[in-house]
């Protein structure tokens, strides 16, 4: 997980913090910070075999030129996602680094916002620095996508090609190098579902409760994630390692209702900080509100209203469609919306096609296939009913794509191991 690498950032950061006052020149240091760190991260993937190192290598050195073009040559392209939110998060940054005392406040960007201003007020209010640590999140994802699929015992052939859509998927590079609170959320979620895999490999307790601390780590940036919790719980509850099945008795009921009680008190007492996208949700009216807005020129399925529960239910499969691989032909404006349907929507669409096909033709790994759909299921359908903007849709699929891309990888790994068995048949 690129130890050597963060604990290298973090060693930066305190020097940087105490030559500071004798730096003329902040960007150039910056450059400085990056160019250092960049020898901790090639020591932290030298241990990876050739070929593994090679693209964690590249995919690395892509997301930097990415992140300087940005900051650079925007004015010759800017990418999809940047501008925007990233202008008010270096904004907000920027005062609570000239201004500590907005750490207290309700600032633009929350969360994300204040990690960055502390990360300004140590050093400087460089962007450079605040979008290099998204460079090193988006290796880190990549990083922890391959130690789980090893961890699964995947086969090489098709851990290399999940590994490589993770590396070089245009969304991936380009939210690893903007201004964006995503790389955040995907590394805690994906940190958390390496914990869960590492239960139910193992049977270790500590695992799961691992796993629940960094789902509510990503939730805190954006409750929408917190809908993975409910697939840990669901396997949690009901699958048994001795018998690698799922099981429904007793004391599972008793264990579904613990758990209630501690969602209920976490969401009583936390609820600010782990369900802050959902505090406006006080009544039906409210959730019928969000699923019904609409806003920006990439908005979808506008002849929609929901003002029913039952509507919400009957149209969800259809929204979760759009939310997953929008924008769809019949929405096109134009080149870009074509360009991010070919490199986005239609990947989606082809891993959805590839797991509707083949998931039932799987026995192995059965249990655990049936968590992650329960866990992608909740997840696509908390943000399929509150987002209709297609450019809205690429970046909150974008929070649980390693998890589609694991779950499409156990599903050909586990159809490979069926195929090689009946050629002994």
């Amino acid at each position: 997980m690129l130890k050597i690498a963060w604990i290298g950032l973090l060693v930066e950061v305190i020097v940087f913090n105490l030559i500071k006052p004798i730096i003329n020149n902040f960007e150039v240091a910056a450059i400085y910070f990056i160019g250092i760190n960049i020898v901790f991260v090639a020591i932290s993937i030298s241990k990876n075999d050739k070929k593994t190192r090679f693209i964690f290598y590249l995919a690395y050195i892509i997301r930097i030129l990415a992140m300087f073009w940005d900051i650079y040559a925007r004015s010759i392209f800017m990418f999809p996602s940047s501008g925007g939110d990233s202008e008010g998060f270096l904004l907000s940054a920027t005062q609570i680094a000239d201004n500590p005392d907005l750490f207290k406040s309700n600032i633009y960007g929350g969360l994300y916002s204040k990690i960055l201003g502390a990360l300004f007020y140590v050093t400087a209010p460089e962007r450079l620095l605040g979008q290099y640590v998204n460079v090193l999140l988006g290796l880190t994802i990549i990083t922890v996508v391959y130690e789980i699929l090893t961890l699964l015992d995947v086969n090489e052939k098709t851990k290399m090609l999940s590994i490589l859509l993770i590396c070089f998927f245009p969304n991936s590079i380009v939210l690893s190098a903007v201004l964006l609170r995503e790389n955040f959320i995907v590394t805690f979620v994906i940190i958390s579902f390496y914990f869960f895999v590492k239960w139910y490999e193992g049977k270790q307790n500590r695992y799961m409760i691992y796993s629940i601390i960094f789902v509510l780590l990503a939730s805190s940036f954006h409750s929408g994630v917190i809908g993975i919790i409910v697939g840990y719980i669901f396997m949690y509850m009901f699958y048994k390692h001795d018998v690698d099945e799922l099981k429904f008795n007793n004391r599972t009921i008793f264990v579904f209702i613990l758990f209630s009680i501690m969602s209920y008190v976490i969401y009583v007492r936390y609820a600010d900080i782990f369900m802050s996208k959902f505090n406006k949700v006080e009544e039906l009216q409210d959730i019928y509100d969000t699923a019904n807005s609409r806003r920006g020129g990439s908005m979808y399925l506008t002849q929609f209203k929901i003002d029913k529960w039952w509507k919400m239910i009957l149209f969800s499969p259809i929204k979760c469609f759009y939310f997953l691989t929008s924008p769809l032909p019949m929405d096109w404006r134009g080149v870009n919306d074509i360009t991010a349907f070919l490199v986005d929507g239609f990947i989606y669409l082809c891993l959805i096609v590839y797991s509707f096909r083949n998931f039932s033709n799987v026995d192995d790994r059965k249990p655990l296939l049936i968590g992650i759909s329960v866990i992608l299921l909740v997840t696509i359908f908390i943000f399929g009913i509150g987002v209709s903007n297609a450019g809205t849709a690429m970046r909150h699929r974008h929070k649980i794509f390693p998890i589609i891309v694991i779950f499409c990888a156990v599903i050909s790994d586990c159809k490979k191991m069926v195929i090689e068995q009946s050629k002994y048949l």
